[in-house]
């Protein structure tokens, strides 16, 4: 068929693994004669998830590796720019709303690729605008160009956030170092949730689950206390000394 070819492609597999050896506590068998004769070593078994949410998990990182030389303006609603992880987790880097760009660090890289995933949160317009048309619209404006700088130098600080997070090794750390950023933003200890805890989990880099037991975890311990949309710190002191260990 004339006009069509495969731009990317993309591949997606549950987080359960039985492998050979889990098979040999199960039945009478061994990982020698289950290779020798099928030449399998494991498998993945799929829990809770449909043919459609494994369909999109491939389809999320085979858009990943489209090359782009566009960028992106947000005419009207709001996207979130997301990497989708080894671990089947996402990574929530940052929410974009009317009048911000997204793309414009890839199309003037070597790489030309996305190393994230452009999702669309609500009904979006978004206006791409060719590479070489951007740069000639930034040489006639100054205004333009001035935001343009502003807005990518607030991008990398919330990537050099992002990095941050990723350092810290337990999920206690992360969650205490996002409460006091949030601290300093908000300037109380109500720390007032823009978002799910979905997001937040996202945003953290944890599984959902695992963010919600070490939120029980924290108020059992008086360090915090916390309902749907609010986060109260306790003990601030804590949270402090949970970063420098």
């Amino acid at each position: 068929m004339n006009g069509l070819k495969v731009l990317s492609t993309g591949y997606y597999a549950p987080q359960k693994v039985l492998d050979n050896f889990d098979l040999e506590q199960m039945v009478e068998t061994s990982d020698e004669w289950i290779v020798s004769r099928t030449g399998i070593k494991k498998r993945h078994i799929v829990e809770n998830e449909s043919c459609m949410d494994l369909g999109y998990q491939a389809a999320l990182k085979a858009i990943e590796k489209i090359d782009k030389n566009k960028i992106g303006l947000i005419i009207s609603g709001t996207i979130d720019i997301k990497r989708m992880l080894a671990s089947n987790n996402a990574l929530h880097l940052s929410s974009l709303t009317s009048g911000n760009l997204f793309g414009e660090v890839i199309a003037f890289s070597d790489i030309n690729v996305y190393p994230a995933t452009v999702i669309s949160t609500t009904s979006s317009e978004i206006l791409f605008i060719n590479k070489a048309d951007f740069i000639k619209f930034c040489t006639d404006n100054t205004n333009f160009l001035n935001s343009f700088l502003n807005d990518l130098t607030n991008k990398i600080i919330t990537l050099n956030k992002s990095i941050t997070t990723l350092s810290l090794t337990s999920i206690r750390q992360k969650i205490s170092n996002f409460l006091l950023n949030e601290y300093k933003v908000q300037g109380s200890v109500f720390i007032k949730l823009n978002m799910t805890k979905q997001k937040l989990s996202e945003i953290l880099g944890v599984p959902r689950p695992s963010l919600s037991r070490e939120l029980i975890n924290m108020k059992d311990l008086g360090i915090i206390d916390y309902s749907r949309d609010f986060i109260k710190i306790l003990n601030k002191e804590e949270l402090e000394n949970l970063l420098t260990q």
